[in-house]
């Protein structure tokens, strides 16, 4: 868990709450960010702030460059339960803003439908990111590589993430 006890707001990978847009790679991204200290906290330049005109600004990065992204807080709608990703059992609602963030950045809720995690890293972090891809083909020397990649990467910190494609 991470967050700022002095102000009561932390944030947890299980806040994430996926429904209905099949984006599950940008929300695990972001459940793996939370797993670090501080990950969420600053890509919301601390803690989630809303004011009376009903912004709310998240820094992300586009492009490999820092962007503060303001956006409103409305958030979509149906029934009476969010259509995307849901405020989780504890009502934390950092997840579904940054999958707003995320659409807002590409252009709307459909085109983030299907992507890789590396890309979710990026966008909260501004950290180069690397993907591996296992294939049938040699696939003992993959597998040696994989193993020996991962581990440096787990020694060293960094976020980690699996995808289908």
């Amino acid at each position: 868990m991470a967050g700022d006890a002095k102000k009561g707001y932390t944030v947890n990978y299980d806040d994430i709450n996926q429904q209905y847009l099949g984006d599950c790679y940008f929300l695990a991204g972001c459940a793996t960010t939370a797993s670090k200290p501080r990950g969420i906290l600053d890509v919301y330049n601390q803690t989630p702030a809303f004011n009376g005109a009903g912004l709310l600004a998240v820094q992300v990065y586009i492009r490999g460059r820092p962007w503060t992204l303001v956006m409103d807080t409305n958030l979509p709608f149906y029934g009476g339960n969010l259509i995307f990703d849901n405020f989780s059992s504890k009502k934390a609602a950092w997840g579904p803003y940054l999958e707003k963030a995320w659409a807002k950045t590409n252009g709307n809720y459909e085109i983030i439908e299907g992507g890789l995690q590396k890309e979710t890293f990026a966008f909260m972090t501004g950290c180069p990111t690397q993907l591996i891809q296992l294939t049938n083909a040699n696939a003992a020397t993959n597998v040696a590589t994989a193993w020996n990649t991962l581990t440096a990467a787990t020694k060293a910190g960094y976020l980690i993430g699996v995808d289908c494609i």
